[in-house]
């Protein structure tokens, strides 16, 4: 009787197991379609139209695919999830191996975003520096114009009419009627100051400019190495076949091994040599 009731409970446990786990893998199946598809959708039409030799247009793709990476990695794992569930479910199997191309893709995207975004902040403050130059230059050459003019002025009259409407209020209206020597002394030297203080601001970058650069830099040097293991764990093939970040762990492995191995054949053989040498000699 008690192995009778038994038996009843295990099937009972086993018919309701198998139960709510069809129930979370019917929600969890289309839920990560969804999210896939958003993540696709939000990307492509964010970085639409393609302008691939536009430093701006790689600044935001680095931007956009770090932002949804999460909805796409949620997606991707739920799918698996859905699939361990209900291991019977080849239709769901198919789905999840006939994906991991997409993941191995995603992967090396992540991947090469590193080198991308490094590029581009190198190029963004390339950019950066000759606009600076550009403008210190420009503003020089309307400085030395200026100077010029001050300095040709034949009389009170016409050094007054030769001064721009921003260097008078500076100077003010007194100052206007002085001597043409000494108002012509005191103007180069206010253009003299004007010109060593906009040389000193453009000389370098402002650092509250920069902070927001290296700010989003690091987000995606450090989150695009941790997306791309995350997708390369997701990508598998077939079924009890290792995932490509399985496998390049693997590669790994071994190659360290045969480094070492080598290694050691070196060494012994550099001593043999000696033990060679010692007993020639």
């Amino acid at each position: 009787m008690f192995l009778c009731l038994l038996s009843v409970t295990s099937r009972l446990t086993q018919r309701w197991q198998h139960s709510s786990s069809s129930a979370i893998k019917r929600l969890l199946a289309p839920l990560s379609a969804c999210l896939l598809v958003g993540f696709a959708a939000a990307v492509v039409l964010d970085l639409l139209p393609p302008q691939l030799l536009d430093p701006a247009w790689q600044w935001r793709i680095s931007g956009v695919l770090i932002d949804n990476a999460p909805v796409a990695a949620v997606g991707l794992g739920l799918l698996h999830l859905a699939a361990y569930l209900d291991p019977g479910d080849q239709q769901l199997a198919r789905r999840v191996h006939g994906l991991h191309r997409w993941a191995a893709a995603a992967a090396l995207g992540f991947v090469l975003l590193i080198p991308l975004q490094a590029g581009t902040v190198v190029r963004g403050l390339g950019n950066a520096n000759l606009m600076q130059s550009r403008q210190l230059r420009q503003m020089n050459q309307k400085l030395a114009a200026l100077r010029e003019k001050i300095q040709s002025a034949p009389d009170l009259a016409s050094l007054q009419s030769r001064i721009p409407v921003d260097l008078a209020s500076t100077v003010g209206p007194e100052a206007l009627q002085q001597p043409l020597t000494v108002l012509r002394a005191q103007l180069l030297s206010v253009l003299d100051v004007a010109q060593r203080q906009a040389s000193s601001n453009l000389s370098s970058l402002p650092t509250t400019s920069l902070w927001p650069l290296i700010k989003r830099s690091l987000r995606v040097l450090v989150s695009a190495p941790a997306y791309a293991v995350a997708f390369a764990a997701m990508s598998v093939r077939a079924k009890d076949e290792l995932s490509l970040l399985d496998r390049l762990l693997r590669s790994w492995s071994l190659w360290r091994t045969r480094k070492g191995l080598w290694a050691q054949a070196n060494t012994s053989n550099a001593e043999y040599l000696r033990q060679l040498r010692g007993e020639e000699d």
